[in-house]
């Protein structure tokens, strides 16, 4: 198991205070992996791995996951090999009890035994990848970012945004109720839905410049509107006391929250600390979990603090990514994840690649 001691500066801010000016105080905190809370995500006898890695509280001890791109088995033994496995767009996965470690865990996905087939489907040849969601009272609202085929870079590129809203999410999701959700679009290039905390009356909905240079920005809905079916009440953050605008009213872009974000990321809120938390992975293959720390969603952000440098930096080939944190789990303080990817063929001989990967997280006093 590998451990790390870090002493972290943790910004204690006056919300009319320029982050330069802020105090700083000195607290630490021990970062772990999880190996017996790690066993949870191979349990299910079909699903052989996948990425994105974000959670909602259903509440009474469910946890939802959604996954992107998954390997499902479909020809005994089902293990991660070509001939063995086909590759869905994305999942979700059912956590029964909120401690990974005696947990129980099942993923969900449409179509047959031999043809899975994505929890959210699109009309053409994009795809979706999950955000980030949230439980609103009886209504589960799931945000995306919708993925198309590209000639360059990685061979994909994000195109857009959408929203699923879910009903009758206590059962199994083979009973969810799902219906599309129209998300505005904006004239600035903002991906919606990275990361959402919901602090009534308001969602706030974390969003990244994607394609771009993946700067954070905030929008709100009041929570009433989001509930009549309605998104196009949407207010953005604009860093003045004024605060937040209608898009409709807006003359200018939206004000960064912080730069040098990511596409895929977690915000929340840690009253162990009385801190708000961004947590990311920064760099590219041989990446580190990363977090900032906040007094209000808003700000002023922290800079960028190491969490936990992951083991597979080491390995040649290895893609570090897409780090979030779950604080609806128990275990320790604050869980995070990250995810790791590479070639078909490293996967296929490292069965410890392309899960999610835990992390424990402790305050000390």
């Amino acid at each position: 198991m590998r451990v790390m001691l870090f002493l972290v500066c943790m910004s204690l801010i006056n919300a009319n205070v320029d982050a330069g000016d802020a105090a700083q105080s000195r607290t630490q905190f021990i970062s772990s992996s999880w190996e017996s809370g790690q066993k949870m995500f191979y349990s299910d006898t079909f699903w052989r791995g996948g990425d994105c890695a974000s959670t909602v509280d259903l509440g009474d001890g469910r946890v939802l996951w959604l996954f992107a791109d998954s390997y499902i088995g479909v020809k005994p033994p089902y293990l991660r090999d070509q001939c063995c496995v086909k590759m869905i767009r994305n999942c979700m996965g059912i956590q029964t009890g909120y401690d990974p470690s005696s947990a129980d865990f099942t993923v969900y996905w449409p179509g047959t035994k031999d043809s899975p087939e994505a929890f959210f489907p699109t009309e053409d040849t994009s795809w979706f990848w999950p955000g980030n969601g949230i439980r609103i009272d009886d209504i589960l609202i799931v945000f995306l970012m919708r993925v198309c085929d590209s000639d360059s870079g990685l061979g994909f590129v994000t195109c857009g945004h959408a929203a699923f809203l879910i009903s009758d999410i206590d059962g199994d999701p083979g009973e969810w109720s799902i219906s599309r959700f129209k998300l505005p679009d904006n004239p600035f290039g903002i991906m919606l839905g990275a990361a959402t905390i919901f602090e009534p009356p308001y969602l706030y909905a974390f969003s990244v410049k994607e394609p771009g240079n993946h700067a954070i920005y905030v929008a709100r809905w009041h929570v009433d509107s989001l509930l009549m079916g309605s998104a196009e009440a949407i207010e953005w953050w604009t860093g003045d006391s004024s605060a937040w605008v209608f898009e409709s009213k807006l003359t200018v872009e939206p004000a960064v929250l912080f730069p040098d974000g990511a596409t895929e990321l977690s915000v929340v809120y840690d009253a162990r600390i009385d801190q708000y938390l961004a947590i990311q992975t920064v760099g590219w293959g041989a990446a580190d979990v990363m977090m900032r720390t906040a007094p209000a969603l808003t700000g002023p952000w922290s800079a960028l603090q190491l969490v936990y440098e992951p083991p597979e930096k080491n390995k040649p080939g290895v893609i570090i990514y897409a780090a979030k944190a779950h604080p609806e789990l128990i275990g320790a303080g604050l869980i995070i994840t990250y995810n790791t990817n590479a070639p078909m063929e490293m996967i296929i001989q490292d069965t410890t690649l392309y899960y999610p990967r835990l992390i424990r997280v402790d305050w000390s006093d």
